[in-house]
């Protein structure tokens, strides 16, 4: 056992997830510090980076994460309802913020009902709106690249395909 409750750097509070990657580091996030915390696994604290906000880096109440193959790490962000990507030393890549439809059990649903039908014929922007993460909090990542992220207020798993920047020849 190992670990004691706090703020500062190496401390815990509310830990939510963790990871280890190909060097038996582990990953953790920790949802009241707002960061992610990386130890070795017997709990020398190596670095950390996040703090509350809304920026790339920042995070409001991170639940769950991933690291792949590659060592890059998705984070979500759940109330800021997105999962952000950072390669290994913790800098910032990417955001995510879904893309889903309205599922087949979610149309039936739906459907069953005039009222709700003529409200979502009025909405506006409602594909992009529907499509987008609410609360995502859990990710995992595939060895074949795929990534899933769990999101409980929409009962989804959205899933999606890594992708890589491949480039050719000189610049």
């Amino acid at each position: 056992m190992w670990g004691i409750p706090g703020d500062a750097p190496g401390e815990i509070n509310r830990p939510a997830g963790l990871a280890f990657d190909k060097s038996d580091n582990l990953y953790m996030v920790e949802s009241r510090n707002h960061r992610v915390s990386v130890f070795t696994k017997d709990g020398k604290y190596q670095f950390g980076w996040g703090g509350l906000g809304d920026g790339d880096g920042q995070f409001n109440r991170p639940t769950g994460m991933a690291v792949d193959k590659d060592g890059h790490i998705f984070v979500t962000d759940y109330k800021n309802d997105r999962v952000q990507v950072f390669r290994a030393d913790g800098s910032y890549i990417t955001t995510m913020r879904g893309q889903a439809g309205l599922s087949k059990w979610g149309a039936e649903r739906v459907y069953l009902d005039p009222t709700i039908v003529q409200a979502r014929n009025r909405a506006l922007n409602l594909q992009e709106r529907e499509g987008a993460f609410q609360g995502p909090i859990a990710v995992e990542v595939d060895d074949d690249g795929h990534v899933f992220v769990l999101e409980t207020a929409r009962h989804r798993v959205q899933v999606f395909s890594k992708q890589t920047a491949m480039f050719a020849g000189e610049l």
